[in-house]
């Protein structure tokens, strides 16, 4: 990438962030259709079901997560009225967020970046997971809005694939590629989010989650902290040495995770996490 393409590519991005209007392309409109459901004085259970069942993924995705371990109790749930009413309508919103996040590669504007989106959303898939898992042991952090956060974290990367698909040559040179990403995708995710009027907390976990020291006296610090070290967690791949070193970052000591160990605290939380994985990936 040459210089003066680097440079013109760079203050795209940040007239886009400074507009404060920074929207995805083609972001499923059921995700949408939702959230304008919900703010909607007049709307029922019944009514949202009926926006539910229109989409299969949706509709699988919130049957899976009402009959798993962390909603269930026991009791199975078969039909959408009695998923909603189960997992309560900020779940369902959530849900539906992460199922249109899911379903971006199969839209035909993304087609182009698909080999870089499709491990992007696996990884998603495992950081939110985590994420949940994290917040739920502990108090003041929402597990629902974690499990968002977790998702939808590296959604700027999406916006800033997307607009570099349109001159190969952005692509060509890997290393400068990597170095937007890192710098730029935290501040446009985070504009991406606030335009879909989406929680302070996850916003401010979305834009912090890398350099969390940031963050440290926010009143979300704790919520980007539980972000912070799911996506590190996700990102050690099973290895002991990296999960131990993440112990000594000032993220996991801020949560007062009980376990001994970080690797104590995976396998302790296996189960509940690959559940969440299966329901996510429905």
């Amino acid at each position: 990438m040459s210089t003066q393409l680097a440079f013109q590519f760079i203050q795209a991005l940040a007239d886009d962030v400074n507009s404060r209007k920074l929207t995805l392309p083609s972001f499923p409109n059921v995700a949408a259709q939702i959230r304008s459901a919900l703010n909607d004085d007049n709307c029922t259970v019944d009514k949202l079901a009926i926006i539910v069942s229109r989409e299969p993924k949706l509709t699988a995705c919130l049957l899976k997560l009402a009959n798993s371990a962390q909603y269930s109790r026991g009791n199975k749930t078969v039909d959408v009225p009695s998923a909603i009413n189960r997992l309560g309508l900020n779940v369902v919103q959530n849900t539906a967020m992460t199922v249109a996040m899911r379903q971006l590669e199969l839209e035909k504007d993304y087609q182009a970046i698909s080999e870089h989106l499709q491990p992007l959303l696996e990884h998603s898939v495992t950081v939110a997971a985590y994420a949940h898992t994290l917040a739920r042991r502990q108090r003041g952090v929402n597990a629902d809005t974690a499990l968002l956060a977790g998702m939808m974290h590296g959604i700027g990367k999406v916006y800033i694939w997307s607009r570099a698909s349109k001159d190969e040559s952005l692509f060509a040179d890997e290393a400068s590629m990597n170095e937007v990403l890192s710098a730029w995708h935290c501040p446009v995710g985070k504009s991406i989010l606030e335009s879909w009027c989406l929680p302070e907390d996850m916003v401010t976990a979305v834009e912090h989650y890398m350099h969390y020291e940031d963050a440290a006296q926010s009143e979300h610090s704790r919520m980007v902290a539980t972000l912070s070290v799911a996506e590190m967690i996700a990102a050690a791949n099973d290895d002991p040495d990296s999960l131990e070193s993440i112990a000594d970052f000032p993220e996991y000591q801020r949560l007062g995770l009980e376990t001994e160990t970080v690797a104590e605290f995976v396998e302790a939380a296996n189960d509940e996490v690959q559940a969440l994985r299966t329901a996510l990936s429905a």
